[in-house]
């Protein structure tokens, strides 16, 4: 029940997220007999055969036109009548944890004409969302009662159609559902439990008999309910009859309200008094929402982890003003990481619990708790070195959670006291506004002497470039970037916690125009980690990578640093290969496969389908994930979610997850190659060996130039404007050189010849020469224009020139 805390960071590459050590705890050894008993009874009640038989269902969604945010939603057999049910509201009181959307879910139960019984219905859960940046655009998804929201999936409902009144616009879907045999319902139980409580008091007996949603049968999610509800009443039978005085309790139950009743019954096991204090609760007698239910849920692992100390810490926390007024979203976030960090440190959790900074919740009170429990989890002595360090030893104020969020991201103890002390430390803080973000807050905290005053700037760009392909506000509001040698994982650029990122102090001081593009493309990679962070790696890593692309693409720079991904040591053959491995960063090479792949999945697609659709994808991609996360089984989106994402690319999509294209068979050999290319040529026609000479041409585009403009400069000079180069490896063998008029060129490098066909003219040029015999097969080779992006001779990739662009040498 517990779930593993998420940690670790995405580095640039990144590494994995931490894994719990613990064994399970008391609480979670009884809730796991509870449902092997709850499967044990289940499997008795089934029928012996599966139903396949199915009936249409069509599900109508209405908005007020003069008012958005008014649902409504019709359901009828196909061809029946709307009238059948009548038009329900449906209140979207839900939001997403990414507060992108408000969905709100009914079920309603259909008629079945044609069914085994005449009067069965079919459930149908219905959910509704609403974009909460533009209401009229709605989605929906619908299941089955019990079945998989996998049926539908998630899709855009337009509703296009409106009333003659025009008062309404509304749409429709239709769903295929199973013909039940007979009623899907189950008389009112006559369990143990339910005997004792008709023993202990009479008249509570016949109110939970009496319960609308119990008189009529009840569901296997409804019994799970009423056992939930006597494990309060074995805890205090007081507690039981409050719930019940709940008008929400007493009607049809939502989910989250099944849910708060279950987490209730958590803390009412441990601790009757607590379940007490809860209940009693404003916020949880006027009807729970998925914040606040699991808020209580986060009370409860409290409960179980709190069994060592003399502090209560559940009692501690419900006697905050906070959270007795009712939650938010940022002190649902707060509770959940106290557990997280109680679960690896009850000591630590007791020692925060009444510092300042948890007297009223911020989201930098959040990212301070997150470094804690980060911190916690790596048990290596530097949660030790934060709490016994003379800055926050009275306690963590709001003044200081920013410094508390930057040393989750130090590597050594030593280093975590030095970044605490205010005398060693200094932290430039900036408050900008992107389109996405109007109040955006940037803080740069440095140890080292030298500063960039120009490294917000990069950031802010960073988030906005991001913030345009996502189109939506970065999940975070404040961004925490500590520079420092100690805060990025040994071997990688940077590193994305989650609370905060890294960057390398060297890397900030930029020399050359190179420099500069490359931290900036640091900087969008660990941006995106905001977005893309807790899905399967190789999709965390791969859209990272992609993004630095498109930033090259933008900075005409590119293809550039991301054009082609080094391969580096991976070894795994496609992405299915890669799943199966153990990833972590022990296993030397492996995780770099994420990037390598991932790139090479999502440049594809990129290619496929153009920057503003592929834009969109990633948009949906994103969404999908979310709900994925958010579901009830709280799984990692993967093959399945880039599956349905790109349907229409789907041979694309299988050649990367079993096309075994990084097999050694069929590797091409420049994949591993590291190409520092501008792009800036356009191949007339690509080097072509035609069993004696190549033969190549091309035109410069944009203000590029070649190194040697002309052919007598060519002559001249020492250096030529085209090398040879391994298609898989980064040294050149060699120049293509023009002939001399008076003179012999020194052929020193094994690759060296002197070109009989050499013409440049007005930015074009064509090239003929013979490859030397002892380099082996031409087509193992690339040929490389070298020059500058720009008439004044500027280099930007080298410290030089550049690397204009390159071709593989193709044999006819």
């Amino acid at each position: 029940m517990f779930p593993v805390p998420p940690g670790g960071g995405h580095n640039a590459p990144a590494i994995r997220r931490v894994a719990l050590e613990e064994g399970l705890s008391t609480i979670r050894i009884r809730w796991l007999l509870v449902v092997l008993a709850g499967l044990l009874t289940l499997l008795v009640a089934l029928p012996a055969a599966a139903q396949t038989e199915t009936a249409n269902v069509e599900l109508r969604v209405w908005q007020r036109v003069a008012n958005p945010l008014r649902i409504y939603v019709s359901a009828r057999p196909e061809d029946g009548s709307w009238a059948t049910l009548g038009t329900i509201p449906l209140p979207l009181d839900e939001e997403t944890s990414s507060r992108t959307f408000r969905y709100g879910d009914i079920t309603l139960a259909v008629p079945l004409p044609g069914a085994a019984s005449q009067d069965a219905t079919a459930n149908v859960e219905l959910r509704v969302w609403q974009r909460i940046a533009d209401p009229l655009r709605i989605y929906v998804s619908a299941r089955p009662e019990g079945g998989d929201w996998a049926t539908l999936g998630t899709i855009p409902l337009p509703l296009d159609e409106e009333t003659s009144s025009g008062t309404f616009r509304y749409g429709d879907i239709t769903l295929a559902v199973p013909l039940p045999e007979a009623t899907a319902q189950q008389p009112f139980p006559d369990t143990q439990n339910l005997r004792w409580l008709e023993w202990k008091d009479p008249a509570l007996y016949r109110r939970v008999e009496g319960l609308r949603w119990a008189r009529d049968g009840v569901t296997e999610t409804e019994r799970t309910a009423l056992d939930n509800l006597l494990y309060i009443a074995v805890g205090d039978i007081d507690n039981l009859r409050s719930i019940l005085d709940l008008p929400w309790a007493r009607d049809d139950l939502t989910t989250t309200e099944t849910n708060a009743i279950e987490w209730v019954s958590w803390l009412s096991y441990d601790s009757a008094q607590h379940a007490a204090t809860v209940i009693a609760l404003p916020w949880f007698r006027d009807g729970v929402t998925r914040i606040e239910a699991e808020s209580v849920r986060s009370l409860a692992w409290l409960v179980d982890e709190d069994d060592a100390s003399e502090v209560d810490i559940p009692e501690a926390v419900g006697a905050l003003r906070w959270f007795r007024d009712g939650i938010d979203e940022a002190e649902h976030d707060l509770l959940l990481w106290l557990a997280y960090l109680d679960f690896w440190s009850e000591e630590a959790a007791v020692a925060v619990v009444d510092m300042p900074f948890l007297s009223s919740i911020e989201r930098d009170d959040v990212l301070a708790l997150r470094s804690l429990h980060q911190l916690a989890s790596s048990r290596d002595g530097r949660l030790e070195a934060v709490l016994d360090h003379p800055t926050v030893r009275d306690g963590i104020t709001d003044d200081e959670t920013t410094l508390v969020a930057a040393t989750g991201a130090i590597r050594g103890a030593s280093e975590v006291g030095r970044i605490l002390d205010r005398g060693n430390t200094r932290t430039e803080v900036v408050f900008e506004r992107t389109r996405h973000t109007p109040n955006l807050k940037i803080s740069v905290i440095r140890t080292g002497p030298q500063s960039r005053q120009s490294t917000t700037d990069d950031i802010r760009d960073a988030v906005e470039f991001v913030e345009g392909i996502m189109n939506r506000p970065l999940p975070v509001s404040h961004i925490i970037v500590v520079v420092d040698d100690d805060a990025v994982t040994e071997g990688y650029a940077g590193t994305n916690y989650g609370f905060a990122f890294s960057a390398l102090p060297d890397d900030e001081q930029h020399e050359t125009p190179y420099d500069t593009f490359s931290f900036r493309s640091l900087i969008i990679h660990e941006t995106a980690h905001f977005f893309w962070r807790g899905h399967a790696s190789w999709i965390d890593e791969g859209v990272a990578n992609s993004l630095e692309y498109l930033y090259g693409l933008d900075a005409a720079v590119s293809p550039g640093l991301r054009e082609r991904p080094h391969r580096g040591s991976c070894e795994a053959h496609d992405l299915e290969m890669l799943t199966e491995w153990d990833t972590s960063p022990e296993q030397q090479g492996r995780y770099g496969c994420n990037y390598f792949l991932g790139q090479l999945l999502f440049q594809d697609l990129l290619d496929e389908l153009g920057r503003e659709a592929f834009s969109q994808r990633l948009q949906e991609l994103y969404r999908l994930s979310l709900e994925t996360k958010d579901g009830p089984e709280g799984e990692t989106p993967g093959i399945a979610e880039v599956r349905e994402t790109f349907p229409d690319q789907a041979a694309i999509v299988e050649k990367h997850w079993s096309g075994k294209l990084n097999a050694p068979e069929s590797r091409p050999l420049d994949e591993g190659a590291h190409r520092r290319s501008h792009g800036l040529i356009q191949w007339d026609q690509r080097p072509t060996y035609d069993g004696t000479f190549v033969t190549f041409g091309g035109t410069l585009l944009g203000d590029a130039v070649l190194f040697n403009e002309t052919l007598a400069a060519a002559r001249a000079a020492g250096y030529a404007n085209f090398t040879l180069a391994p298609a898989n490896d980064y040294e050149s063998v060699g120049s293509i050189l023009p002939r001399l008029t008076s003179a012999r060129w020194q052929l020193n490098d094994p690759g060296d010849v002197v070109a009989p066909g050499y013409e440049l003219d007005d930015g074009t040029f064509t090239v003929r020469f013979r490859p030397r015999a002892g380099l082996g097969d031409p087509s193992d080779y690339v040929v490389l224009v070298w020059g500058f992006q720009d008439g004044n001779r500027t280099p930007f990739f080298g410290d030089e020139l550049d690397v204009l662009g390159h071709a593989r040498i193709q044999v006819e």
